[in-house]
């Protein structure tokens, strides 16, 4: 999971969209976030990095 999360912030990172990795816990789980702000156009740009599972999140 780690390993997964620093693949994308690296990938991220290179085409220039700063990310925040979180270490978090589910179900007593660990699991890594991967986090951004931005709107729509960011969005296409992380999906093009080949992230097509990303999504918005409104908080």
């Amino acid at each position: 999971a780690e390993a997964n999360a620093k693949r994308a912030s690296d990938i991220l990172a290179k085409a220039g969209i700063p990310v925040t990795t979180t270490p978090e816990t589910s179900h007593g789980k660990p699991l890594w976030s991967v986090t951004t702000r931005g709107d729509a156009a960011l969005l296409a740009r992380i999906t093009a990095q080949g992230f097509k599972d990303a999504y918005v999140l409104k908080r």
